[in-house]
């Protein structure tokens, strides 16, 4: 608004200066400038910015001021030396501060990006308060109101006896949480202490648990349903015990052979066994996964700098093909436009349908169906890239920049312990 004064009053001190201007003529220009300077803000294609207008009561219908207003998708951490936080929000992948806040009359005046979403979350520590708005599609400038609850304090706790058993204590557990009969995720919970706890209006609520520990170790997800009542302030939802996934068996020990391979590209056959002294990446994909053809300019750079140094990276697609000329042409485009015309350079397998044994706990059918190496090696989700020793031993699960810091270690050190 600044800027637009100032161009206001540079204009008119000009117009007052040139003959031939009546005072009537300057006095319709200013209204006009003022006019434009109040418009909402327009966006890229010139047409208003949307904007949104929530006014905080509470349970007397009474104004709440300065409460915190972000999306409903929330961050909470805790570590060793850091309290629960409602500090920061996850707003289209940037973690951020809140916001904004409620004004003298309990208003928050949202704009743009941050008018844009349907659901909100707003929460006054002080005064222990906190609700969600669900706000209709139809809102351009409109006034939506959002009242407010005492909160229930909702916490537990997350372990998993058998993780410790592989070896690996559990380095960061997660607790996501969603408003029963809704899709989206309302709050993650990231937690170093193994620990959760949420501040939540009365309602019924989905939560998911899941944790990881070192090179990628990570414990199978289970789901809790449970109840805020009205008036509730306090909710303990007690131990939550988390099995490791059955991959987690194998980190540490020998690499399980490549079984059921039913056809190559860019290289003949490969045996682990016949890999020892490199470095291996296997990478488990498919053609239908996104990230996986997402990442795989990353493998394609990891080849380039460490291909000849000794490392070998190996993507194994799933059974769903019969064959690699099929693989080839699902990635024309792709290989076109995101992969900008370049052919996969590494070892590309093919999986089959053959039955094999997996590792402990794969009798559950998710873990089958997929091809033998994959039940070989219990994977579950595309993409899963894994990376094997010189010695042979499966060190775990990495991605992206830890993974080449993970490789490049490896190669350059006499020994093959991994990074920590």
């Amino acid at each position: 608004m600044s800027t637009t004064w100032h161009r206001v009053r540079c204009g008119l001190r000009e117009l007052c200066k040139s003959r031939g201007f009546t005072a009537l003529a300057v006095l319709t220009l200013a209204l006009a400038c003022l006019a434009e300077a109040q418009a909402p803000p327009a966006n890229r294609r010139g047409e208003p910015e949307e904007s949104l207008v929530l006014r905080l009561i509470d349970p007397e219908g009474q104004p709440v001021p300065r409460a915190k207003v972000g999306t409903a998708l929330n961050i909470f951490v805790t570590s060793e030396d850091r309290p629960p936080t409602m500090m920061t929000i996850w707003v289209k992948g940037t973690r951020r501060t809140w916001p904004s806040r409620s004004d003298a009359e309990g208003k928050v005046l949202l704009t743009g990006t941050e008018a844009s979403y349907r659901e909100y979350f707003a929460w006054h520590e002080g005064r222990g308060l906190v609700g969600f708005a669900d706000i209709p599609r139809e809102r351009q400038g409109r006034e939506v109101e959002l009242r407010l609850q005492p909160a229930c304090h909702v916490y537990g706790e997350i372990t998993s006896k058998g993780f410790a058993d592989t070896g690996c204590p559990i380095t960061k557990s997660t607790a996501r949480l969603n408003r029963r009969g809704t899709s989206r995720t309302d709050f993650y919970m990231v937690s170093e202490q193994n620990n959760f706890e949420f501040y939540l209006p009365c309602g019924d609520y989905h939560l998911v648990f899941y944790a990881t520990g070192v090179n990628g170790r990570s414990t199978e997800k289970r789901s809790l349903e449970c109840t805020v009542k009205s008036g509730q302030r306090e909710l303990d939802l007690g131990t939550t015990d988390l099995p490791p996934e059955p991959s987690s068996w194998l980190f540490g020990k020998p690499a399980p052979a490549l079984v059921g391979i039913k056809e190559w590209k860019n290289s003949k056959p490969l045996r682990l066994s016949d890999l020892r002294g490199k470095v291996v990446v296997l990478d488990f994909w498919g053609h239908w996964c996104g990230p996986c053809l997402g990442g795989m300019p990353e493998l394609m750079e990891l080849h380039d700098r460490f291909g000849n140094r000794g490392c070998v990276i190996i993507a194994v697609h799933d059974s769903s093909l019969s064959s690699i000329e099929e693989v080839d042409k699902h990635l024309e485009k792709v290989r076109k436009g995101r992969w900008k015309g370049r052919e996969l350079p590494f070892a590309v397998a093919l999986d089959s349908a053959e039955p094999v044994q997996g590792p402990p706990d794969t009798s559950d059918p998710e873990y089958r169906g997929h091809g033998a190496t994959h039940t070989t090696y219990a994977i579950t989700k595309w993409p899963t890239t894994l990376l094997i020793d010189r010695d042979g031993v499966l060190v775990g699960e990495f991605r992206g920049l830890e993974l080449q810091k993970q490789v490049e270690r490896m190669l350059a050190s006499p020994t093959t312990e991994p990074l920590k």
